[in-house]
């Protein structure tokens, strides 16, 4: 058995699954693996996959055109999912998707099929609730900006939804579990930027009245007879409310 370690990035995975297929060891013989950990084993060989742009792109577009366009928004989805397996998750559904040669993700009584189904399931769910949950402040520069913390990597699943939203308004998306932004400006294209946001930076500190709406917002619309936290919580689970203003 030979392991192949990758960092918890998708392009990094990617990487990994582009080095495994040209090993000559058979795929059968090789899982991938979230993790630093190059220590010596009894059990498999373990490698560290070098992480390329270049070998990301070129398994993007060997799933897209060989495998059409499903097979990929599913891996998409399974590389963004927040859980440590999904590494040799992905390589696996691949491996069957390229060993049947066709779009494969309506079988899900297959097992290497059914978790990468979950996993997107996991990570597209949690993006659906941010398109709602996402609260901007407006920044001394007239740019708006928002803090997420999600359990899932969801910036690649939710820029496109905010940049067609505010096509005319440069807006920043930090993530600070992965110390990870998406950036739009008008015109451009989004694009990510690594790294911690410094909110002592002249123009990185918020303003107080979109906190202030959407707090007047919330309490205007409340109907205290019909209050009912569990019910609340089902459809904006509490993780999410660190970031959410009303409920502050």
């Amino acid at each position: 058995m030979k392991t192949y370690l990758c960092d918890d990035r998708a392009e990094s995975v990617l990487s990994a699954i582009y080095d495994a297929w040209a090993d000559p060891v058979p795929n059968s013989e090789i899982r991938l693996e979230i993790g630093k950990n190059e220590q010596l084993s009894f059990l498999s060989e373990r490698v560290r996959a070098e992480e390329s742009f270049e070998k990301a792109e070129k398994v993007i577009l060997a799933v897209q055109k060989k495998l059409g366009f499903r097979m990929w928004k599913m891996t998409e989805g399974a590389l963004c999912a927040g859980t440590p397996d999904k590494a040799d998750a992905v390589f696996q559904f691949l491996r069957y998707g390229f060993y049947r040669k066709t779009d494969v993700t309506d079988e899900l009584a297959v097992s290497q099929v059914l978790r990468a189904f979950e996993l997107n399931r996991k990570s597209r769910g949690e993006a659906h609730l941010l398109t709602g949950f996402v609260r901007f402040d407006s920044l001394d520069n007239g740019a708006f900006f928002a803090r997420i913390g999600p359990v899932n990597d969801v910036l690649p699943l939710i820029a496109d939804h905010f940049a067609e939203r505010f096509n005319m308004q440069p807006f920043m998306i930090y993530d600070e579990k992965r110390k990870k932004s998406v950036v739009c400006v008008p015109g451009m294209n989004w694009y990510f930027v690594e790294g911690e946001v410094d909110f002592g930076m002249n123009g990185i500190l918020p303003a107080d009245e979109y906190r202030t709406l959407w707090k007047s917002f919330f309490d205007s619309v409340t109907i205290k007879e019909r209050m009912n936290p569990i019910c609340q919580r089902t459809h904006c689970p509490l993780h999410f409310r660190e970031y959410m203003p009303e409920f502050r």
